[in-house]
């Protein structure tokens, strides 16, 4: 089995999916940018807490609600 995705996996992928694949979304590093995908966290990530297993901002994710409690 290849490591490398078909075209048409790149076209289905989500932030989720592409966290859970490689353990980063180019929304981290897009210089202010559009999202690339809709499910991205939408608040400006330099300045929170992310999440390490979703990289969403730690009061967003279904990791973080132990924090939110």
């Amino acid at each position: 089995m290849s490591d490398q995705l078909s075209w048409s996996e790149l076209a289905e992928l989500t932030h989720k999916k592409q966290v859970e694949k490689f353990n980063w979304c180019s929304c981290e590093d897009n210089d202010g940018q559009e999202n690339p995908y809709n499910d991205c966290p939408s608040t400006d990530i330099s300045m929170v807490a992310l999440c390490g297993d979703c990289l969403y901002p730690m009061n967003q994710c279904e990791h973080g609600r132990e924090f939110r409690k």
